[in-house]
């Protein structure tokens, strides 16, 4: 790994907008989700379920955050390959960095930065829970809970450069302002899916969806339908009626076909953005 991928790395992790969005936002609706929307759990400490409860409600702390921390991240990366996409013909000839190398680099860095971003998140919410619910809430498959965070945040990433080479090549300036914000008004779904119950098709339709939903089960151990997963949550601990959960192998599949796709959606707008030539983007 040459320079580039350390600098890339401490650009993304120290930029001012991931601190404040994808670390301190989250911290707040973190506490927000533990110390308010959750405040009355505790009155069910003596259940024999109540452990089972914790750690299912602060899955949905987990997925929900997850939505914004990767989804912020995403934006800032894009806002890199975009700005520097003009300097990009330059590094190449000019460097021992070649176009292939820097494609790779440049990717490792970026996942890298998703990765440093979740675990984050993922201590933080535990430390929160702790302290609040008095319950350790181990998530069952930690490793898995992590990939979930950073597919989240692939998805967020390659579908901001979809829309960030469009609006490159767009000549009007308001449609470039609309298409650069298509990411974040997107990343709102998954959060509005968790009060509204629309099936599990939704989960397969649209990763993110789906993502939040197997976030869930990384953590708590059950996986959760795709929507209405705060009724879910009310419904199986509280009253004990029966769901069904979203297909977790049917909306992994989902998931790589969406991400293959907006992978070589990303690599044919690339090759067409005029501020890079196409050769140095192969």
């Amino acid at each position: 790994m040459t320079k580039y991928f350390v600098l890339k790395v401490r650009s993304v992790t120290l930029h001012p907008a991931v601190i404040a969005w994808s670390v301190f936002f989250v911290l707040f609706w973190a506490a927000m989700w533990v110390y308010v929307f959750g405040s009355d759990i505790t009155r069910y400490s003596a259940m024999p379920w109540y452990q089972e409860a914790v750690a299912a409600y602060v899955a949905t702390a987990f997925g929900s955050l997850g939505v914004v921390a990767m989804g912020s991240a995403a934006i800032t990366l894009t806002q890199g390959v975009l700005r520097g996409s003009a300097a990009t013909r330059f590094l190449t000839r000019f460097s021992r960095l070649g176009p292939g190398r820097l494609l790779v680099e440049d990717l490792a860095a970026s996942t890298l930065s998703l990765v440093i971003i979740a675990l984050i998140e993922i201590v933080a919410t535990i430390a929160l829970a702790w302290q609040r619910y008095k319950v350790l809430v181990e998530p069952r498959n930690p490793l898995l809970l992590a990939a979930l965070l950073v597919a989240m945040g692939v998805f967020f990433y390659e579908l901001a450069l979809v829309s960030g080479y469009i609006a490159l090549n767009t000549a009007s300036r308001h449609t470039r302002s609309i298409l650069t914000s298509l990411t974040l008004i997107t990343s709102f779904i998954p959060y509005t899916m968790l009060f509204t119950s629309h099936g599990n098709l939704a989960g397969y339709l649209f990763p993110p969806i789906g993502l939040q939903a197997l976030i869930v089960g990384a953590v708590s151990g059950k996986t959760p339908p795709a929507t209405g997963i705060i009724n879910w949550f009310q419904t199986s601990f509280i009253k004990g009626e029966k769901y069904t959960p979203i297909d977790p192998r049917l909306a992994t599949a989902t998931t790589l076909l969406w991400l293959i796709t907006l992978a070589l959606l990303v690599a044919e707008l690339a090759r067409r953005t005029k501020a890079v030539h196409p050769a140095e983007l192969a």
